[in-house]
């Protein structure tokens, strides 16, 4: 019995505590599914898979046109009271062609007959944006001159047709027309050709009577200088004149007019302008006399519109106009700049205004009344002058012209230009 009782106590003891910790496979309660080593989620992209339609932070359009670094201006000084070296944030040296280029697209190819980069030479098939191509005459509908609150600017550079943004000449345009300025020369860089030559059109479709449009080849060699007289040629020309052709400039080192690689394109060139009546306009470097007085010999009939040399001599200069009758001379409002004010920066005071323009009729005087009908009023501003860079310019001459003898206002102002080049009166 007592066995009995000490077995049955036992096993009641047994049932009240708690069970033993189990064991092995048994004691997972929800089983995961096995994951191998190396498996990859449908969701997954490696690092360098790139999509079709990708387009990468860098990637810059084949339209692209990097902002123009501006270098400083050589050719006008800035006033005393500006820190040496200022360079306003909007100014362009009139010397300054800019440099545009488009990274190549590595990623996306252009669509079938796309154009990937700025048309080469010799032009497109088809128009540009914008309009047809039809001929317009450069002077159809001109405005109509006839007092001296008119202006005639003769020498405003565009650069490249297409302007900034592809806009033909209404850089030009728009910002003459807003000052109260009635015509404008234009110098058109013909950085693409044919295309610019459409564009030009184009613009002067939209701009009747307001634009004389002359050519300047893109850079001097013989093939370029042929082109351009090519377009000249052409019967649907847009174009009045050719130039600026700026021998100053660094690309012009060692050009020649009447000798070298590029003499005998030049000679067919002028040649071919003085059959057609049409100009050139040439600022020379120094020391180039002897090779300009070989080119008036070889084209006496050649009409040349002359800037910026030989100057500030106004004696100098004389002796140019004395020597060649066909010359007249460009005396810009930078070239005004006689107590450093002419060059013209927004804010000048009315007194500071007066002071240049006394001290340039001063300088002036003897020139212009010497050479009353061959004297010529410019800007030389640049594509980059907006309304309110080229504002003051416009004030300047119109302040200097009220202080010239009554019988000279009406030729510098505009009447000089419009006859010199070829406006019908």
């Amino acid at each position: 019995m007592a066995i009995a009782a000490l077995m049955l106590s036992v096993v009641a003891a047994c049932a009240g505590a708690a069970p033993s910790p189990a064991r092995g496979p048994a004691a997972i309660s929800s089983p995961t599914p096995f994951v191998p080593p190396r498996y990859v989620p449908p969701s997954y992209v490696p690092p360098s898979y790139v999509p079709p339609s990708y387009v990468p932070p860098s990637y810059v359009p084949p339209s692209y046109v990097p902002p123009i670094v501006r270098p400083p201006d050589p050719f006008n000084p800035p006033p005393s009271n500006v820190p040496p070296g200022y360079v306003p944030p909007s100014y362009v040296p009139p010397s300054f062609v800019p440099v545009i280029s488009r990274p190549p697209d590595t990623f996306n190819s252009p669509p079938p007959g796309a154009q990937s980069g700025p048309p080469q030479a010799g032009g497109t098939s088809g128009p540009p944006p914008g309009g047809s191509c039809a001929a317009v005459s450069a002077v159809a509908s001109a405005p109509v001159l006839n007092g001296t609150s008119d202006l005639f600017d003769q020498h405003l550079h565009e650069y490249f047709a297409g302007g900034p943004n592809n806009a033909p000449l209404d850089v030009s345009a728009q910002v003459t027309m807003a000052t109260g300025v009635a015509q404008t020369l234009v110098f058109v860089v013909r950085g693409q050709g044919t295309y610019d030559d459409c564009l030009v059109r184009q613009g002067l479709q939209r701009y009747p009577g307001r634009i004389l449009p002359f050519a300047v080849p893109r850079v001097i060699t013989a093939d370029e200088i042929d082109q351009l007289r090519l377009a000249i040629e052409a019967a649907d020309s847009p174009y009045r004149g050719v130039g600026e052709l700026a021998f100053y400039r660094s690309d012009f080192d060692g050009v020649s007019l009447s000798s070298g690689p590029a003499a005998a394109a030049f000679d067919a060139l002028f040649r071919s302008l003085e059959q057609r009546g049409l100009p050139v306009f040439i600022h020379l470097r120094n020391g180039q006399d002897a090779d300009f007085a070989a080119m008036m010999r070889a084209h006496p009939a050649l009409k040349v519109g002359m800037h910026g040399y030989p100057s500030p001599d106004a004696t100098a200069v004389a002796t140019l106009l004395r020597t060649y009758p066909n010359v007249s001379y460009s005396l810009d409002t930078a070239m005004l700049n006689i107590t450093g004010l002419a060059d013209l920066r927004p804010g000048i005071s009315d007194q500071q205004r007066q002071t240049g323009v006394d001290a340039a009729w001063a300088f002036w005087k003897g020139l212009m009344t010497a050479f009353p009908d061959r004297v010529m009023w410019g800007t030389d501003a640049g594509p980059d002058y907006d309304t309110d860079m080229y504002r003051p310019n416009v004030e300047f001459v119109r302040a200097f012209i009220a202080k010239l003898p009554t019988e000279l206002q009406r030729g510098y102002a505009y009447a000089n230009a419009a006859r010199f080049w070829g406006i019908p009166r």
